[in-house]
């Protein structure tokens, strides 16, 4: 598990984010899911 802010790219990076098969964008509002969703992609 890694704890950070997932808007940072440094901290997706660091998840490996670009070898996921998922991600869970769990944001108390829908403009920062859909901006982690967006950046992830």
């Amino acid at each position: 598990m890694i704890e950070g802010d997932a808007s940072d790219n440094d901290i997706l990076q660091r998840a490996g984010i670009g070898r996921g098969r998922a991600l869970l964008a769990v944001m108390a509002s829908d403009v920062p899911n859909t901006f982690i969703t967006l950046t992830a992609k």
